[in-house]
């Protein structure tokens, strides 16, 4: 039998071979089975800034508010510290003055007082708040007073008088005397608190150093040898010094200007006159005395 027929023996074989193979390709392939992909990375969420606190700020303290007090006027010269002339008080005074010579001698006698006038310009300079130094230009007009001499005689003997007849005078001669000086004071003030819109002050020691400008003198309570205004400029000492003291109330009239009262007193530390007189002739004797001179004022001012 020729080779290409096939042998019977094998057809059963084949059928079953033709037969798988048609149902092999008669069927629909089976997909795969899917790979699941891997789970994506996970994504990193931005983290946000952090944010830093700052501190807490420092508790400031506030101190309790000073308690209110009314209107007080300032006085420039209340202050201590500055300049001089921030420390500086200027003023002026007008002064009615009574004032009196009084001797140690008992055979000279006071008779009376005189009224005079004392006026000038005055200076503070405060150190502390409440203390200062003061002084200033003082002319006092009219001082002196009346002098009796029991026993009478030269009284005057070192000046040269209108007549030389008043160089023998009777006894009981009332002798007036009015001396004008020119003075400048030194001391030292004290100020207080105002209280109830006025200030006190008060005034020592004071050291006025006074020059002698003019002195006369009338001769009374004679029969036949009165006479007015003589010049005994040569009987009364050119210097002299006087120790005083004085206290009053200042009244502001504004920011740095105030009214001034007060009343001071000044007595002079020397003999007022050069040399002693004599008693009548024939026997001339000096008089033992040591004249002096007390002036009381009360000041009435303006300062600034």
């Amino acid at each position: 039998m020729p080779n290409y027929l096939i042998n019977s023996k094998r057809l059963p074989i084949l059928f079953i071979l033709l037969l798988l193979t048609c149902l092999g390709f008669s069927q629909e392939p089976v997909p795969p089975t899917p790979i699941p992909p891997p789970p994506p990375p996970p994504v990193e969420q931005p983290q946000a800034p952090e944010i830093q606190t700052p501190p807490p700020a420092p508790v400031i303290q506030t101190p309790p508010p000073a308690p209110v007090q009314g209107p007080q006027p300032e006085y420039r010269s209340s202050r201590s510290s500055g300049g001089v002339f921030d420390r500086l008080r200027f003023g002026i005074h007008v002064d009615p003055t009574v004032s009196f010579l009084g001797s140690r001698d008992n055979k000279i006698e006071r008779t009376g007082n005189r009224v005079g006038i004392s006026s000038g310009l005055c200076l503070e300079l405060y150190f502390l708040p409440r203390l200062a130094f003061i002084s200033g230009v003082d002319l006092w007009f009219g001082t002196g007073g009346p002098l009796a001499y029991k026993l009478g005689g030269d009284i005057l003997h070192e000046s040269e008088l209108s007549d030389n007849k008043y160089h023998d005078l009777p006894a009981g001669v009332e002798v007036r005397y009015g001396i004008n000086y020119f003075s400048i004071p030194l001391g030292i003030k004290l100020r207080t608190e105002e209280f109830g819109n006025k200030r006190f002050w008060a005034e020592f020691p004071i050291l006025t150093h006074s020059f002698r400008m003019r002195a006369k003198a009338d001769i009374q309570n004679t029969t036949d040898r009165n006479t007015t205004k003589e010049n005994v400029e040569d009987d009364v000492k050119l210097f002299n010094l006087f120790l005083g003291g004085g206290a009053g109330i200042e009244f502001p009239l504004g920011k740095e200007t105030d009214i001034v009262i007060g009343v001071k007193y000044h007595q002079s530390l020397f003999d007022v006159f050069r040399d002693k007189g004599t008693t009548p002739l024939p026997d001339p004797k000096k008089y033992d005395d040591k004249d002096n001179l007390g002036l009381l004022a009360l000041k009435v001012g303006v300062i600034f």
